[in-house]
């Protein structure tokens, strides 16, 4: 079966206080129906995380439970209402910015043509390799490494001042398929 995503928003405490619902987007919920430049979906996230810094998990339906037998953060964002945000496509926020690991993505090198992997879903996903659509590819160890982490984006190259750039890219690859 698929895995159904959920773009998460959480309090330092783990806290769900934002989530998008892909469904409201005429968006697939598996992880690489959604996971392209210039998706709505990513472009929402995007938008909310202009200059303000928020932690960011793209939760999994399958992803481990948070207690034995209890929800999953999937499953908690059920609670609140999904964001319902028209931020629209902004191509200006060229920077996704990574506080915790002082990192950031120049997304100018992403923009290769329709279907270009975006790389912040991956990089925030828990329980990708669990079902029906998730990404199997190159750097399939890279999934899921800032999840949780304070994330932002920019259109000011300022913002990423004293940050590592972080090359990372994602292709999907047949040749994966028994890793995932």
């Amino acid at each position: 079966m698929g895995q159904y995503y959920r773009p998460v928003i959480l309090l330092p405490a783990g806290v769900i206080i934002a989530y998008w619902d892909c469904d409201h987007y005429n968006n697939g919920a598996k992880l690489m129906e959604h996971s392209y430049i210039g998706n709505e979906v990513v472009d929402q996230v995007m938008g909310y995380l202009d200059n303000n810094p928020s932690r960011l998990i793209w939760a999994g339906d399958y992803a481990d439970r948070l207690c034995p037998g209890g929800p999953t953060l999937y499953d908690l964002a059920d609670d609140l209402p999904a964001m319902q945000t028209s931020h629209g496509h902004n191509s200006s926020l060229r920077y996704v910015i990574n506080h915790s690991r002082e990192q950031y993505l120049y997304l100018d090198e992403y923009r290769l043509g329709d279907f270009t992997i975006h790389p912040l879903p991956l990089l925030t996903a828990v329980g990708n390799g669990r079902g029906g659509g998730d990404y199997c590819g190159i750097n399939l160890d890279s999934v899921g490494t800032w999840a949780g982490d304070l994330i932002s984006t920019s259109a000011n190259p300022a913002a990423v001042s004293g940050y590592r750039s972080y090359n990372i890219s994602f292709r999907e690859d047949s040749t994966y398929a028994r890793a995932c």
